[in-house]
C-alpha cells in the first residue's frame, strides 16, 4: 500500500552555481513508499508519513548539497531504511532554477529483496 507525504517545502544550501553556494533555497519534495498494511488498527503497526518528513528535512538541514539529484538519492536512501518501507519514490523540486517553470528530478528505489 502506498502512504506519502506531498508539497513538503523544506529550505536548503543546495545549488552549483556561484550565486547558489552558501544561500538557501526552497526545495518541494514529494515522497511515496511503498508498504505493507498495518496488522491492526494501531500506529505502532503502521509506517508513519511523518517519519519520512522527517527524514527528508535532516537530510537538507546536515549542510550544503550541489545537486538536487544528490537530496532526492539521499531522501530515498534514509525512507527505505525506515522499518516496512519496500519501495520509495522521491520527486524533488527547484522552483528558482527555471522560475517561472519548475526544474525537479525523481528517484524511484526498492529495497532489498523488494522487485
Amino acid at each position: 500500500m502506498p502512504i506519502f507525504a506531498s508539497d513538503l517545502a523544506l529550505d536548503a544550501r543546495v545549488g552549483a552555481l556561484d550565486g547558489e553556494i552558501g544561500r538557501v533555497q526552497r526545495l518541494l519534495v514529494d515522497i511515496e513508499a511503498l508498504v505493507a498494511p498495518p496488522a491492526d488498527d494501531r500506529i505502532e503497526d503502521a509506517c508513519d508519513y511523518r517519519e519520512l518528513a522527517r527524514r527528508a528535512t535532516d537530510i537538507v538541514s546536515d549542510g550544503h548539497i550541489v545537486l538536487i539529484e544528490t537530496v532526492a538519492e539521499c531522501i530515498a536512501g534514509s525512507c527505505l531504511a525506515q522499518n516496512g518501507v519496500h519501495a520509495v519514490k522521491v520527486t524533488v523540486r527547484k522552483p528558482q532554477a527555471l522560475a517561472p517553470a519548475l526544474a525537479g528530478v525523481i528517484v524511484e528505489r526498492a529495497g532489498q529483496g523488494s522487485t
